[in-house]
């Protein structure tokens, strides 16, 4: 394992600096989900009001952003006609308060007292903060538990990176079971299916013979195992997944599934299908006495990746997206996370993390450090990548296969216990860095 700093300039002069760890093989990258950080889900909150909402303010109204701590016990019944039983104790938290929270007058309601009591235990408990936009109305959103710091986790390890999408904004969370935190797109290791391949996206995927290919991977590619019952779409069961779905069809049962879990189970179909998940509609009516799945699909692949837009196939750079994503500028179509990735290919620039091989199939991995939120000096910081530029950059430095990992204010790569280049996430007043909360990682 090495790495190295390059310094690249783009074609306005702008300053570009590119961390890249070189690796042996792939058997040395194993995924982690971080340590939980109550202090995450506190950064989480002023990534909001200091950031998000000021840029953001027409898309929102009074937002409420909430944790639920393990130790709390939930108030609120788990069945409900339209979502059937839902295992989930924040799906659960979530619905109570979409049904029974509203605005009057300016100000926060309550339908019942159960209601009340509960947002009043969370707000004292400093798991709970109100935020408010230029819109009317009220949205709800949960914070899951899986957000934790990438410094604070796997300490005694040689390379840490971040690595998966996750659900982050209001536009994401169309059905109560969107989390923030949640991760999307399939993650493999030795065969085993950690997370389901999403929105036919592209993965970065080695197989055991030790090549290397981008693809795109769908949902159908993996069969679910529930119970001991294998499930495939098609044969015994519809896979419902966004943009095609937003309900399932009538009859049947409904396991909602988010990542590796189940989240609830419904009878007679026309269940809500999750932004970041699925549905296994099974045209018999069944039951289930285990809440645990698994895939199966992928035994011949070594390691696989599903997240960004690719930046170089077969050492030919990719010149515009070819994985799908939503973009809250199309209001009318059906929202599916991530809903605020970058709108413009060629322009929009940001933060980036680069997962690829190079001509020897072994692993490469680039942070393009971005420009802060606050405090950005264009004559000595790093501006930031497009899509384009670094396809650009992986191409000039021989990279063979890549795609791009979550990036923004998650991009960060620690390398032998030491960050190398700066976070984009500042604190306003003083500008230090400030780390957000991510859901999985890579490390060696």
């Amino acid at each position: 394992m090495k790495q190295e700093i390059r310094e690249f300039r783009h074609k306005d002069g702008r300053l570009q600096r590119v961390q890249m760890v070189s690796l042996d093989g792939f058997d040395e990258l194993k995924f982690f989900r971080p340590e939980p950080s109550s202090l995450s889900f506190e950064r989480l909150y002023h990534l909001y009001h200091d950031y998000i909402i000021p840029k953001y303010s027409y898309v929102f109204g009074y937002l409420v952003l909430f944790h639920v701590p393990e130790d709390v016990k939930i108030p609120f019944d788990d069945y409900d006609e339209e979502h059937g039983t839902i295992f989930d104790p924040l799906s659960v938290v979530t619905l109570a308060f979409r049904k029974n929270i509203y605005v009057h007058k300016g100000e926060i309601c309550f339908k019942d007292d159960t209601t009340r009591e509960f947002y009043h235990l969370l707000e004292d408990r400093g798991t709970l903060y109100l935020l408010k936009g230029r819109r009317n109305g009220v949205s709800v959103l949960p914070v899951s538990e899986r957000l934790g710091f990438l410094s604070e986790s796997r300490k005694g390890s040689g390379f840490r990176v971040n690595c998966n999408f996750f659900v982050m904004d209001k536009l994401d969370c169309s059905t109560v079971y969107d989390h923030v935190g949640s991760p999307i797109g399939m993650m493999v290791k030795d065969g085993k299916v950690m997370s389901p391949a999403l929105f036919k996206r592209e993965a970065l995927i080695v197989y055991k013979d030790g090549s290397v290919k981008v693809r795109q991977v769908n949902l159908d590619e993996l069969r679910v195992v529930i119970d001991g019952k294998v499930y495939e779409n098609g044969k015994n069961c519809l896979f419902c997944s966004r943009p095609e779905y937003t309900k399932t069809p009538e009859g049947g049962t409904d396991l909602v599934v988010c990542s590796d879990r189940i989240y609830a189970y419904k009878k007679r179909g026309n269940s809500p299908v999750p932004s970041g998940g699925f549905v296994v509609h099974v045209y018999d009516d069944i039951d289930i006495d285990d809440h645990e799945l698994s895939y199966e699909g992928m035994e011949n692949v070594k390691f696989a990746i599903q997240v960004g837009n690719s930046a170089i196939i077969d050492g030919k750079k990719t010149e515009g997206f070819i994985s799908p994503f939503y973009n809250f500028l199309r209001p009318f179509t059906v929202a599916y996370t991530p809903t605020m990735y970058p709108l413009n290919y060629k322009k929009d620039r940001a933060p980036r993390i680069v997962i690829g091989s190079d001509n020897d199939d072994k692993p490469v991995i680039l942070w393009f450090e971005g420009a802060g939120k606050f405090g950005y000096d264009p004559e000595r910081d790093s501006a930031g990548a497009s899509l384009m530029e670094v396809a650009e950059i992986c191409e000039e430095l021989n990279i063979r296969n890549a795609v791009n990992l979550d990036g923004g204010g998650s991009a960060q790569i620690i390398y032998e216990g030491k960050r190398y280049l700066k976070l984009s996430d500042r604190d306003p007043d003083d500008l230090t860095e400030n780390e957000r909360g991510i859901a999985t990682g890579l490390y060696v």
